[in-house]
């Protein structure tokens, strides 16, 4: 998957949850037929609270996950929901809930717009560290007067791709949102973001959520909105070229995010543990990873996906990297899948439909180990 490559963000696609304290019946009409764009340009008072009872009501749903190559880039075409870019100084992973409204002032990629992200009750946790690295050959060819720079970056730093957990009513059940967050990191140090610089940028561009996954029928409360599906789009070499410039050819894949929440202990009065799984369609959605659980990469190769990337066009006089393709992808993995090995879990549970059709299902089985890999 070249996945993680230049993501453009659409206002719209924060549409409201959210009631502002100062309102007529006239806004409150209002806010459900205007998104964030015409929101931000009449109201001022980001003291905004979110009434509880319509977080769930309105999450953004998918019922059928796109099974092809064609499907899934129509998909993406039609998101509006590509990642949030967290500004530096940031908490990089508070996985916690917050108990008050938490303004962040957004930078969404492509606008200057900034905006609050966190309502209370509801927290990041980080989900995917994603690094690069270039062969000594292509260092050789990036431009001399900022290659430093450029070189300082991939080696330094590294993106944290996050979801937001939610909970409605307040200290009620986890779910997710259905928008992606972004942040960017430094290696062995776990405190605070960093700012985007135009490498990182592409790191996250096209990555789109399609929705909260829910089979048809099912309702559309917490306990069912805790897997989110998103749509990669980026570029790769084609193996064996050696062309130059080397012949590239465009790649499609998919994130799935399931959160998970532990049974509560006998007479525990502890909130509830908040557990993040991450899978990655790899080979053109021929093979499922179940990536390693997330822990801050301290170096490159602790990253729960690594790719080695080829600049492919700058921007700014020709001195900064604005598009790029993936020459390999690794991942630091729990187990990988053919995906023909979970379409048969599915019809041998007699599931209706193939492993996309089940998704939670078939995610579930791979995490409680009922479903293992044929090699181990």
């Amino acid at each position: 998957m070249a996945a993680l490559d230049n993501a453009v963000m659409d206002v719209a696609s924060l549409q409201s949850r959210t009631n502002f304290k100062r309102r007529t019946p006239r806004t409150n009409r209002a806010l459900g037929v205007f998104s964030w764009i015409i929101v931000l340009a009449i109201v001022a008072d980001w003291s905004t609270l979110i009434r509880a009872a319509d977080i769930v009501s309105t999450s953004r749903v998918i019922e059928r996950i796109p099974h092809t190559a064609k499907e899934l880039d129509l998909a993406h075409e039609k998101s509006d929901s590509a990642c949030v870019l967290l500004p530096a100084g940031e908490p990089l992973a508070p996985a916690r809930f917050e108990t008050e409204v938490k303004t962040v002032d957004l930078k969404l990629a492509g606008s200057a717009t900034t905006g609050t992200v966190l309502p209370p009750d509801s927290g990041r946790w980080p989900a995917l560290s994603f690094g690069v690295n270039m062969t000594k050959s292509d260092q050789a060819l990036l431009p001399r007067l900022s290659r430093r720079l450029i070189l300082e970056k991939i080696k330094n730093n590294y993106v944290c791709l996050q979801v937001r957990v939610e909970r409605a009513p307040a200290g009620g059940a986890p779910f997710l949102h259905y928008q992606p967050l972004a942040a960017v990191g430094e290696y062995g140090h776990t405190e605070r973001t960093e700012k985007f610089a135009s490498l990182q940028q592409t790191a996250v561009a096209n990555v789109r959520s399609l929705g909260l996954f829910v089979k048809p029928g099912e309702q559309r409360e917490a306990d069912n909105l805790r897997t989110v599906v998103l749509a990669t789009k980026g570029s790769r070499v084609v193996a064996g070229n050696t062309g130059n410039p080397p012949k590239l050819e465009p790649t499609l894949e998919m994130i799935f995010v399931r959160l998970r929440v532990p049974p509560a202990k006998a007479n525990s009065t502890a909130p509830p543990t908040v557990e993040i799984h991450t899978f990655c369609t790899t080979d053109d959605l021929k093979r499922l990873v179940y990536v390693s659980g997330y822990t801050a990469p301290d170096k490159f190769d602790d990253c729960g996906m690594t790719s080695t990337i080829l600049i492919t066009e700058f921007a700014y006089a020709g001195q900064y990297p604005s598009a790029r393709a993936t020459r390999g992808l690794k991942f630091q993995s729990r187990g990988e899948f053919e995906m023909s090995e979970l379409n048969a879990y599915a019809r041998d549970a007699r599931l209706k439909g193939g492993a996309l059709d089940n998704l939670t299902d078939v995610l579930d089985a791979v995490i409680d180990g009922r479903l293992k890999p044929r090699a181990e």
